[in-house]
């Protein structure tokens, strides 16, 4: 499940009424302002996160713990505390699960580079390339921006899932992520203990 909604949760779909967009174009401008005021400096993020699975398949939530890290510009690593990861260059896709490993080709799948794109302009703070392809539903309150990320119009598919991202307002980190599919199946991550500019070797997110 979770190779299958990282890949889904860039098609999104739903029509916002004109009301909710007219006020989300305030929140988008301070949303967008913010992001790029605070994370310009950021060059790369190291913390700890939980993902949480919620399937019908299964009797019971699960939780796995991990570490995540990033350097710019499109390096991603998501190391499980049991050994498997997930690794996005600018060029490739690599997951280690159960002791299986498979590599793609970022290029050759527009969803995995939509997906790195989203996660490195998150922390980058181009909020442009976080909503590039959706429309965006936005909430804000003292302490966190809330979006919503809904796929636009022909870009559905019958597995289509809704994204959520919320963000810390103090720093605009990444807080939670969460990818649900019209199922009900979700997949969530948690992000906390957040540290910024640790001096990470390029060689950490090598994909042979």
């Amino acid at each position: 499940m979770r190779i299958k909604v990282l890949l889904l949760f860039v098609q999104l779909f739903m029509i916002v009424p004109v009301n909710i967009l007219a006020q989300n174009n305030d929140l988008n401008r301070q949303f967008a302002q913010e992001l790029k005021e605070k994370c310009s400096g950021v060059k790369s993020i190291v913390c700890k996160f939980i993902q949480t699975r919620s399937a019908s398949v299964l009797a019971q939530d699960t939780d796995k713990h991990g570490k995540y890290f990033f350097l710019q510009p499109y390096n991603v690593l998501l190391a499980f505390d049991d050994g498997d990861y997930i690794k996005i260059t600018s060029t490739k896709f690599e997951i280690k699960q159960n002791g299986h490993i498979n590599v793609t080709k970022v290029g050759s799948n527009p969803m995995l580079k939509s997906l790195n794109r989203m996660l490195s302009a998150c922390i980058s703070g181009d909020a442009s390339q976080i909503t590039s392809g959706f429309d965006t539903e936005i909430t804000a309150n003292e302490d966190e921006f809330i979006l919503k990320l809904l796929p636009l119009r022909g870009r559905t598919g019958k597995k289509a899932v809704e994204t959520q991202l919320v963000f810390n307002r103090k720093d605009m980190s990444l807080k939670r992520m969460k990818m649900t599919e019209a199922t009900g199946d979700f997949l969530q991550y948690r992000f906390y203990d957040v540290n910024y500019n640790a001096d990470l070797a390029p060689s950490l997110f090598d994909i042979k």
